[in-house]
């Protein structure tokens, strides 16, 4: 394949991404300098502000694009964007929807992967 050719590779499924993103919460749940006082659920306003800030961001970079048609390509599936410029990244497949009319092509909705994860 040229330099110059976009390539799409699929990596993990969202399941294992969202595993992923629980170790690292888990991980960063004790963090005891964090002196705020808990909710009745044991939730900080501090871990509150973190999860909807976290939330928010999860939408912040999102886009389609139609590929030739790749039944690996589908909801859930991360993949990895190269040769796309200050686009190249990680990103989770969010829908997938499969096109045979002229040809096989496959139109994808993708949200970048947040950093950490």
């Amino acid at each position: 394949m040229a330099d110059d050719e976009e390539e799409l590779v699929a990596e993990e499924t969202d399941e294992e991404l969202s595993e992923e993103e629980s170790e690292v919460d888990e991980d960063n749940s004790d963090d005891s300098s964090d002196s705020s006082s808990e909710s009745s659920t044991g939730i900080t306003p501090a871990k509150m502000a973190k999860n909807a800030l976290r939330k928010a961001n999860k939408q912040e970079n999102t886009g389609s694009i139609t590929l030739v048609g790749d039944p690996r390509l589908v909801g859930g599936v991360t993949a990895t964007l190269k040769n796309f410029g200050s686009f190249d990244s990680k990103y989770i497949i969010s829908k997938a929807v499969h096109r045979i009319s002229g040809g096989y092509t496959t139109d994808i909705e993708i949200r970048k992967c947040l950093d950490g994860y």
